[in-house]
């Protein structure tokens, strides 16, 4: 069996960056306190721990944006102070989240993105070779939420419904949010009439207050998905279980 040049040449710039990524090291090491951010109409300020558990220091720049303008364009209604903060290692230190007072809607939550922005550091002399520096985004939804609501997790589930939909030969499953609460989900698993299931490869599961949003459905499972097994997350990022029919 012949090989072409070209495909040698491939495989040979695909060993080398393996083999470079296995001999490098990785420095992605700070954690937070938190998996969310609830900010409650009338409240001063949030505080969010930030720590650093790798072997060297970091810096974390930190903004609050609707999710990809970036620390110079946002103009989400919130501050984080310290913007930038320096953790030696084995540091924690407090990051303070304030509300400018600008009107927010008082009806429904609002939903912000937290962004922790690590900065690797500089590699050391000689060690420019081994070293594979990355620069971790890490988000975190921020929840603005106003006084007029009563947050009960049952009864946010309530009004949570699934439905097919069919357009021409695709089949869709509508997900519709009937609460005044932002609904985030951690998994989704379709319930099938075999007594199978089907996850749901999605990264962003939200669902936003009064709205809804469609999913697409593979061929084999269109006709026969019976109910969505999902898992909701809470307000301190605990798993909430749930199983809604698909009407």
């Amino acid at each position: 069996m012949s090989v072409s040049l070209h495909h040698l040449r491939i495989a040979r710039v695909l060993l080398a960056l393996v083999c470079a990524i296995a001999a490098s090291h990785v420095h992605a090491a700070f954690v937070v306190g938190e998996t969310r951010v609830v900010f409650a109409e009338g409240v001063r300020f949030k505080t969010l721990m930030v720590g650093n558990t790798g072997e060297t220091a970091t810096a974390i720049q930190a903004w609050i944006d609707s999710g990809s303008e970036g620390p110079h364009k946002s103009t989400a209604p919130f501050l984080v102070s310290p913007p930038v903060v320096l953790l030696k290692r084995g540091d924690r230190r407090l990051l303070n989240i304030f509300h400018n007072g600008s009107a927010m809607p008082a009806d429904r939550e609002s939903l912000f993105w937290l962004n922790l922005l690590e900065v690797p550091p500089v590699p050391q002399e000689g060690l420019e070779d081994n070293r594979l520096n990355v620069a971790l985004n890490l988000q975190l939804k921020l929840l603005y939420r106003p006084a007029s609501l009563v947050h009960d997790q049952r009864a946010i589930l309530d009004k949570l419904s699934f439905h097919l939909r069919r357009e021409g030969a695709a089949t869709h499953i509508a997900a519709e949010n009937r609460s005044p609460f932002v609904v985030s989900f951690a998994r989704w698993d379709f319930v099938l009439a075999d007594g199978g299931s089907k996850s749901l490869s999605q990264i962003d599961l939200t669902l936003l207050p009064f709205s809804g949003r469609v999913f697409p459905l593979t061929p084999d499972s269109a006709a026969v998905v019976t109910s969505v097994r999902a898992q909701v997350i809470g307000d301190r990022g605990e798993i909430i279980e749930r199983t809604f029919p698909v009407n």
